[in-house]
Parts: structure tokens; C-alpha cells; sequence
């Protein structure tokens, strides 16, 4: 027992669980106010780089164009205009995304969406680390 030596104990729970978002550019694509900000509060706390929030559809293709995020948390409907140019152009361009919306499967605007990770509206932080996940996993895989 003397002569063991232990390796250190390290806490991974807080690193683990913030590495995925650590430092990755996230548009945050959000009309809503209070889910907007919501998703600005989750993001800083992961150490993401936050993009937004924008409310429309044209400011998020901006940023899309001009800051090339990593990862885009949107609402389908952005202030009535639906997101589909948005889905379509990070699709495209091999961006992951999380839809953020209180639309359920079969009531989505384009069947491809239903494939989607989504997290319902009102919205709760594991069901959105989750589907992050997913997102993630699934753009990495290919």
C-alpha cells in the first residue's frame, strides 16, 4: 500500500460536459425574447462563441455566410417567415443544427426537417444537450 502510487483524481464532469460546445461559433436563431435568451444564458455558461440571437430569417443567412458557425440553434418560424432558406444553406454548407420550435414532427413545413434533432418548446436544458448531441455526433460521422 505504501509503495502504490494512485493516479490523481480529476473531475471531468464539468469539462466533459462543456467540451462539446467549448470555444465553437453557435448562431442562435430566435424571435422569441425569453427563449433567445434562454439559449444566450446556456451558451456562455458552455464556453461556446455566440453568434446572435438574431430574430430573422436574413440576419441568420448573414451570419451563416459571414461567420461560418459550427452549430446553429433555430426556430423554424422566424417572426412569421418560415426558416426552410436557413435549413437549406446549413445543410448545404454541412452545418449541424438543433431545431428549436413548438411545431411536432408531422406539422414541420419540409418532411426532411422531421430527421432533424429538435427540442420542443417551452424548452429544457437536458432535452437541448441532448439534441446538441445528436447534431454533433451525426455531422461528425460523416
Amino acid at each position: 500500500m505504501g509503495g502504490e502510487r494512485r493516479p490523481p483524481r480529476v473531475n471531468h464532469a464539468n469539462s466533459y460536459a462543456r467540451a462539446p460546445l467549448a470555444n465553437k461559433r453557435v448562431l442562435v436563431a430566435e424571435d422569441e425574447w425569453l427563449t433567445a435568451q434562454e439559449l444566450t444564458t446556456f451558451l456562455r455558461q458552455e464556453h461556446a462563441v455566440l453568434l446572435g440571437p438574431v430574430p430573422t430569417v436574413e440576419a441568420a443567412l448573414d451570419i451563416v455566410r459571414e461567420a461560418q458557425p459550427e452549430l446553429a440553434l433555430l426556430d423554424i418560424n422566424l417572426r412569421g417567415q418560415m426558416a426552410t432558406p436557413v435549413v437549406r444553406t446549413l445543410t448545404l454548407r454541412r452545418i449541424p443544427f438543433v431545431l428549436i420550435t413548438a411545431y411536432i414532427a408531422r406539422d414541420l413545413p419540409d418532411a426532411a426537417f422531421a430527421a432533424v434533432p429538435r427540442v420542443p418548446k417551452p424548452m429544457d436544458e437536458r432535452s437541448l444537450r441532448y439534441a446538441i448531441g445528436l447534431a454533433l455526433r451525426s455531422h461528425s460521422a460523416h
